[in-house]
């Protein structure tokens, strides 16, 4: 038996034909019948079998708690998730909103926003857009081609083919001018104005920072940015100012410890949210509960979050 993923609740474990689901103790809570087990939130997790391709949802205890109908499940927000399956036609998809306990909630339309944590959903029928807020619809009168994820009240909307925030009514906040746009995270949120470099607006609309970037990764509700620029990465701290001055051939997410693995030059580090180095290495595997994996030559060992060896 393999452990491949790890989150607050339970492991996922390969045992050369599938995956299942185990509790912490090593307990195994499903047969290994699944041919991918993905974390959603609230104890959830979407499990995939390897028969149709089709999607259930699974709770933490390894029960099935919906058959295998689903071509898709978000991950939850506010106890909701979006759910697709395919129409009748099997080419296009219809949409619709799940509970924590399977059920759906809400009717079949041709496209749903991602849930928020506002509790506020978009959900289209045709061509007209409705507001899903608990549990009740309310019609919205203007028109968007597409709609994204509430965060604080600002919603991306897309009209004429560009985008701009609106608010819980439907009104512009931030008129409508960019190619690309993400959801607000936090204070800010990433923008492209010709579609192929991004900067960061405040909840004004107003550049943040004159400096252009490839790409823009916001996490931990935009508590922390990873940019790139020519196919290198660097970090920002919450006030979008650089957490160190280097610039990194590779930069992955910091885990809830706070500590981030790197690439600079050939070897590998762990860096903390100061931007402070605390671990070199030849290889390193992604930090989690407390422990570190490393690989200096052909040998294997382990670190605590203060980079001292352990193993």
């Amino acid at each position: 038996v393999k452990i491949v993923s790890l989150d607050d609740s339970a492991l996922v474990y390969y045992d050369g034909k599938g995956l299942g689901l185990m509790n912490l103790f090593g307990e195994r809570l499903s047969p290994a019948n699944y041919f991918s087990i993905i974390p959603l939130g609230f104890n959830r997790y979407s499990v995939q079998n390897q028969e149709n391709g089709r999607t259930a949802l699974m709770n933490q205890n390894g029960k099935l708690l919906t058959p295998f109908d689903y071509k898709d499940i978000s991950s939850f927000a506010a106890n909701t998730a979006r759910v697709s399956k395919f129409t009748n036609n099997a080419v296009d998809f219809e949409y619709a909103l799940m509970n924590t306990d399977g059920l759906i909630i809400s009717d079949w339309l041709d496209s749903i926003a991602i849930p928020s944590d506002d509790s506020i959903i978009m959900m289209r029928n045709k061509e007209d857009w409705i507001r899903f807020k608990d549990g009740k619809y309310e019609p919205f009168l203007l028109k968007f081609e597409e709609i994204g994820r509430y965060d604080e009240g600002f919603a991306p909307a897309k009209t004429e083919g560009l985008w701009g925030y609106i608010d819980e009514e439907g009104q512009w906040i931030i008129s409508p001018k960019y190619k690309k746009v993400n959801s607000f995270q936090g204070r800010y949120a990433a923008v492209s104005v010709d579609g192929n470099h991004w900067q960061f607006i405040d909840r004004k609309g107003d550049f943040v920072l004159e400096e252009k970037f490839d790409s823009i990764l916001q996490y931990q509700e935009g508590s922390y940015s990873i940019v790139s620029k020519n196919q290198k990465w660097k970090y920002l701290n919450p006030l979008l100012k650089n957490l160190n001055n280097d610039w990194f051939s590779a930069a992955h997410v910091f885990n809830k410890e706070g500590i981030a693995r790197v690439k600079k030059d050939s070897s590998e580090y762990y860096i903390n949210l100061f931007g402070e180095y605390i671990f070199k290495s030849d290889e390193l595997l992604d930090f989690k509960n407390g422990i570190g994996v490393f690989k200096k030559g052909n040998l294997w060992g382990l670190i605590d979050e203060n980079g001292e060896e352990i193993v």
